[in-house]
């Protein structure tokens, strides 16, 4: 980029970094990394059928949290509303 345009300013996406220092803290911790890793896996599983998700929306308690959905690595808030839905 610099020998196209000298002049430019590489901004960081603090958002961005913020992911990867949260991709790094849980990964290091194993209890969080299983935890991750086994809600990752539930929504992968139910998703994979589709009586099994009318049989999870028919039992969730909170409406709002009916679907699951798998941990996106590039979405930070994504391992939040992992914990949130299956609560």
């Amino acid at each position: 980029m610099t020998s196209e345009s000298p002049t430019h300013v590489h901004v960081w996406c603090y958002a961005h970094v913020l992911n990867l220092v949260l991709g790094d803290t849980t990964g290091s911790v194993i209890e969080s990394g299983s935890l991750f890793s086994l809600l990752n896996d539930i929504a992968v599983f139910i998703k994979d059928s589709y009586q099994r998700v009318i049989l999870w929306d028919n039992q969730a308690q909170d409406k709002s949290h009916r679907r699951l959905s798998p941990i996106g690595e590039t979405r930070w808030g994504s391992k939040h509303e992992a914990v949130q839905k299956s609560v």
